[in-house]
């Protein structure tokens, strides 16, 4: 079922669509996670459970502060919003297979993977593997 009101994520990034100023009062205002965290439980304790979350370079930090919290973890929504599937596709092509693979295996070396742990086995691979010769064939399949 989807919930009936979200919490936007606009002004924890700073977009402003009617004022570049009132986005960046915005952004500088919510950058600290904290305040943000002191949003979703005020809008939490008025009866918002769940927000959007776009893929901006900061979700990550708002996702763990969302998973340390206990009143949050089991009893808050997410609802994942890629509005722009055509620039991440550019990207990926920009960037290349080689690099896409570097990265997923630059993330699990810090602890951290956002490749699918059930696409990874269906192919036989883990993330820390994804570099290694013998793997490259798995590797390449599954991308």
């Amino acid at each position: 079922m989807i919930d009936k009101i979200l919490l936007g994520h606009n002004q924890f990034f700073g977009v402003n669509h009617l004022s570049a100023q009132g986005g960046n009062e915005r952004a500088a205002y919510f950058s600290e996670t904290g305040r943000i965290m002191d949003m979703i439980h005020f809008s939490y304790d008025l009866g918002v459970k769940a927000m959007m979350m776009s893929t901006h370079e900061r979700a990550l930090l708002i996702s763990e502060e969302l998973q340390k919290d206990a009143k949050l973890k089991n009893d808050y929504g997410v609802y994942l919003l890629v509005p722009y599937a055509a620039k991440y596709i550019r990207q990926a092509n920009e960037k290349g297979l080689v690099n896409i693979v570097k990265d997923v295996a630059d993330d699990h070396s810090r602890g951290v993977s956002f490749m699918p742990q059930a696409l990874l086995a269906s192919h036989g691979l883990q993330a820390s593997s994804l570099l290694e010769a013998s793997q490259r064939e798995r590797g390449l399949a599954m991308i």
